[in-house]
């Protein structure tokens, strides 16, 4: 799958609202997009945090623009 298949495959499954609630539900988990995900102490858990995080990050990016490049390898 290239890179616009992807964005458009998930353009395609944003039209589903059982789709918006579970993206919803990734973000209320993990988004952390309103909110620090850094972790005093624990370099660990703020990395952990970040990488999810980065996980809706590129899912929000994917709704707004999808016809720019994607940051993956194939």
């Amino acid at each position: 799958m290239t890179k616009f298949e992807f964005a458009k495959l998930y353009q395609e499954l944003l039209k589903d609202d059982r789709f918006q609630a579970f993206v919803a539900g990734l973000e209320a988990r993990f988004g952390a997009l309103d909110r620090s995900v850094f972790v005093p102490g624990d370099p660990c858990a703020t990395a952990y945090n970040e990488g999810a995080r980065s996980v809706i990050v590129f899912l929000r990016k994917l709704e707004v623009h999808p016809e720019e490049k994607l940051d993956d390898d194939d």
